[in-house]
């Protein structure tokens, strides 16, 4: 009986010694993405973004929340818009300088200066980062996000979108 108090006592410690909380705040830019529908032609976009990941972490697993905020210029439109969006993240990062996640987009919407206004949202993004150098990542999302409502109605608007940042993880 004291041997398996004394098992349960050392993986508990060495356990919850690596289990941690990341917190990581990111500022970059959306480029080259593209609306891909409502427009004749396929519509390009780009703009500046920031958010936050907030995860628990163990033994490299990630699993936690990550909201995003962006400000867009359409090519084809005088109007700019505003996204946000928060979705659940599960990712993995190797013991060597890279880290993958998946985020499943839970929320959204996408205001328009012109008083259109874009819900319903759902989609995924992929990311990886590159963590080698010290208290900076490097990060690459890649995004394919739909929206199903334009002020109440029931529409379609397709987002494929690649977003490069710069984020600054804090385990604790």
């Amino acid at each position: 009986m004291k041997k398996l108090l004394l098992i349960m006592i050392v993986f508990s410690t060495f356990s919850s010694a690596r289990a941690g909380i990341l917190l990581e705040p990111y500022l970059g830019m959306h480029f080259n993405s593209e609306v891909s529908s409502n427009c004749a032609n396929d519509c390009g976009f780009d703009g500046v973004g920031y958010g936050a990941r907030v995860a628990w972490t163990n033994l490299g697993l990630m699993i936690g929340a990550n909201y995003q905020m962006s400000t867009y210029d359409v090519e084809s439109s005088s109007n700019d818009g505003d996204y946000s969006r928060l979705g659940v993240i599960v990712g993995y990062s190797f013991p060597i300088m890279f880290r993958v996640w998946y985020e499943h987009i839970l929320s959204g919407n996408l205001d328009f200066d012109g008083g259109t206004k874009w819900e319903d949202h759902s989609g995924s993004v992929i990311g990886l980062s590159y963590t080698g150098f010290p208290l900076v990542a490097l990060n690459l999302e890649i995004g394919s996000t739909s929206f199903g409502e334009v002020n109440g109605n029931s529409s379609d608007l397709d987002l494929d979108s690649y977003f490069l940042n710069i984020s600054f993880p804090f385990n604790l």
